[in-house]
């Protein structure tokens, strides 16, 4: 029998192209429409295995792409919000979520398709309206994907009287090549769902048996694992656990398997409808869709039951097989979240700026207490002896990623949020110069000429040196909980750092004219202090008042 292998290929290819194009405009509106909301479930709802389990399932159902869901994940992980444990459960969960795909391209609704890109393309044509828009984009992007499934059907329906396919094919019912050939196609192809479309196109044909389909989609579940690990090239220890978390429980899951394939197809069979009444490959086509899908979800539901006890071990292991990488001394300021990948997905990107100004908060705290504690410290080591600390990569870096951000499509919200973020970066950086630059070397000028402040000129500094240090913690739960109390706190609290930076000064001009011979010179380094945590005080109340302003509707 004589084949047109060119125009076969071709369509393949081009319902292939099809299919990954739908699942990206899918995605990126889903993305769009949810994104904020799903990564708020998943900071939140970790805090045991089950409820991370649930969580990494639900976001991975709205995002379709357990991908993005160990993006995020290697976040949180990173800043210390989620332990590597609590991730097992998250990827758990994930892996369950992104079965519902399958379920969706198993539904036979393909007549309908060019009908949803149609509708889908013009409601996704409404600039002005964002809502419509992304749910236009959810539409155009479902349309494109049935489009894609039926071409590929298309394209191999003259296989299932072709040979030589019959018998390469055939070769799949070996449960191990099965595996193979799916891992090693989903690798090349970045998207399980693609393999499980594939799959799925091929059983209805007859041109593979349950489950040949089965060894196929176990080996997905391998492929997908490569995406996360190039994720993690040149990340932290954190996110390569996260990673080597998600490669191990995907092959165990897969190798637990291996050798059920059999009983696995006769629950799916079980639990799926069946159609008597017809025959042959039109029976295929209407059985073996639904028959693959719910085997698909079976397997992944099944593993999170098998090893959700385990995800202490999982995570021991992944401690052990990567371990703590020193961060160099010489740089420790280059940026751990701002991933591109997520550029085109406005919410979830300023999520990972939001971690990035954690940590620079947390770095000009450190320093703020630091000079708190040691003001009747001496000798206090000299500059050359402190580590290098140069925030500047991480704070340009930042703006550098938010001007892409902002080349993007952003809601009003989001404009806002750009803004202040923008200011927050700005605002750390100036704090951070004060507290290094001006507090630090004032405080070691002190300790270098052996001098020591007045008891009660101590309490005084320290006073308000507290007050500021307390709003500086207030910002910075307000910038990692997105509730606006905590920076309006630092507005109210404003005559209180004041009256203590007036009691200060009055302490001071007293202390002028006592008969202490050092007196002239500690009045000179009093000043620079009260005057130096009077300046970290307003830079509070600027962040205070971008914070509020960006929630402003």
């Amino acid at each position: 029998m004589d084949l047109d292998l060119w125009t076969i290929l071709m369509t393949l290819g081009g319902g292939l192209a099809f299919f990954l194009l739908g699942m990206g405009y899918m995605t990126e509106s889903l993305k769009r429409a949810a994104g904020d909301r799903m990564r708020d479930l998943l900071g939140k709802l970790t805090r045991n295995r089950f409820s991370g389990l649930v969580s990494g399932a639900l976001v991975t159902i709205v995002l379709q792409s357990s991908s993005i869901t160990t993006v995020l994940l290697v976040g949180f992980a990173s800043a210390g919000l989620i332990q590597i444990q609590q991730s097992v459960a998250v990827i758990m969960g994930a892996n369950i979520g992104s079965t519902v795909t399958a379920q969706i391209i198993a539904f036979d609704v393909g007549k309908y398709a060019l009908l949803m890109v149609a509708i889908g393309f013009g409601l996704h044509a409404l600039k002005k309206r964002p809502r419509i828009q992304d749910g236009g984009g959810m539409l155009l992007g479902l349309g494109l994907i049935f489009f894609g499934i039926s071409l590929m059907s298309e394209a191999t329906y003259p296989l299932r009287s072709y040979p030589p396919a019959i018998e390469m094919l055939g070769k799949m019912q070996n449960p191990l090549l099965g595996l193979l050939a799916g891992a090693l196609f989903t690798a090349v192809v970045q998207s399980s769902a693609a393999t499980t479309g594939l799959v799925i196109v091929l059983g209805g044909q007859g041109l593979l048996n349950l489950e040949a389909g089965i060894a196929l989609a176990l080996g997905a579940n391998i492929g997908t694992c490569i995406t996360a690990l190039l994720a993690s090239i040149g990340k932290s220890s954190t996110a390569w656990r996260v990673s080597v978390v998600h490669v191990l429980f995907n092959v165990f899951g897969a190798l637990i398997w291996l050798p059920f394939v059999t009983q696995l197809a006769e629950l799916a069979t079980d639990l799926s409808p069946s159609f008597p009444d017809l025959q042959g490959t039109e029976r295929l086509a209407k059985e073996m869709p639904r028959q693959l899908a719910n085997a698909h979800s079976l397997f992944n539901i099944l593993n999170s039951l098998l090893l959700i006890g385990l995800t202490g071990p999982i995570a021991i292991m992944a401690k052990k097989l990567v371990p703590d990488r020193t961060r160099k001394k010489e740089d420790p300021f280059q940026p751990e979240f701002l991933d591109p990948s997520l550029l085109h997905s406005p919410s979830l990107a300023f999520g990972q700026v939001q971690l990035e100004l954690l940590r620079f908060s947390d770095v000009v705290l450190q320093q703020l207490e630091e000079v708190l504690r040691t003001l009747d410290v001496e000798p206090l080591p000299s500059p050359e002896e402190q580590e290098p600390l140069d925030a500047s990569p991480l704070a340009k870096e930042m703006v550098r990623y938010l001007r892409q951000l902002g080349l993007e499509t952003l809601q009003p919200r989001e404009s806002s949020q750009l803004t202040a973020y923008l200011k927050l970066i700005n605002h750390l950086d100036l704090q951070l110069q004060l507290i290094r630059f001006h507090l630090q070397r004032v405080n070691r000028e002190r300790a270098a000429e052996g001098l020591a402040f007045n008891p009660d000129t101590l309490q005084h500094l320290r006073r308000l040196g507290e007050a500021v240090l307390r709003n500086l913690q207030r910002l910075q739960q307000a910038i990692g909980s997105g509730e606006i109390e905590d920076a309006r706190a630092v507005l109210a609290d404003r005559a209180r750092t004041d009256a203590a930076a007036v009691e200060a000064n009055a302490q001071l001009e007293r202390r002028l004219l006592s008969d202490d011979p050092h007196r002239a010179d500690l009045y000179r380094l009093e000043s620079d202090l009260l005057n130096g945590l009077k300046q970290v005080a307003y830079h509070n109340r600027r962040m205070a008042r971008s914070l509020e302003a960006s929630t402003d509707d």
